[in-house]
């Protein structure tokens, strides 16, 4: 049975989805979601995955979605010498690190890197000029997309509702100083 994996090149979340299917020797069909281009909230993928968030394997008929799962589903389908975490004391303290990195706001630390760059070691590549549009897409785009997407499709149209709602009672960052 293959594993088809939704993600975007530079989610912080799929890189952890990408690296525990190559750590697993995983074959695995890769298919690029662009955030940039809201597709996360098109109809095919929310009819996909309701929640409409990268990444999301699909292998046979099942769908995992939040990179916490797709791990530990990934550990159950694809018992191996290689666990992702490991029995006994040692895989407690990589429980205790993945809640952890789970547990980070993502969100806020992009803020954070684009209010406070001399904080920050260097980010090779990492295009800190994106933040503030990435931040007007997550709370102006994507909001404004998602109300037209509920007009045009009636059966996904709770769901779009549910994710503006999400939107606004979950803002990350200072956006008027951003954007």
């Amino acid at each position: 049975m293959a594993v088809t994996l939704y993600h975007e090149d530079i989610s912080y979340y799929s890189q952890r989805a990408r690296l525990a299917l190559v750590e697993k020797g995983i074959q695995y069909e890769s298919k690029l979601v662009s955030v940039a281009k809201g597709e996360m909230i098109d109809p095919w993928f929310v009819r996909l995955n309701p929640e409409g968030r990268i990444p999301i394997i699909v292998h046979g008929d099942k769908v995992v979605n939040e990179t916490s799962k797709i791990l530990e589903y990934l550990d159950q389908a694809f018992p191996s010498e290689t666990p992702l975490n490991p029995p006994g004391d040692e895989g407690k303290k990589v429980q205790y690190f993945r809640d952890f990195v789970h547990s980070i706001a993502i969100g806020d630390v992009m803020a954070g890197i684009y209010h406070y760059p001399h904080l920050v070691p260097k980010l090779g590549n990492f295009p800190i000029n994106r933040i503030p549009s990435i931040i007007k897409l997550v709370h102006e785009d994507i909001p404004k997309k998602s109300a037209e997407l509920a007009e045009k499709h009636p059966d996904l149209k709770d769901i779009y509702l549910r994710k503006i709602k999400e939107k606004k009672e979950k803002a990350w960052g200072d956006r008027k100083s951003v954007v």
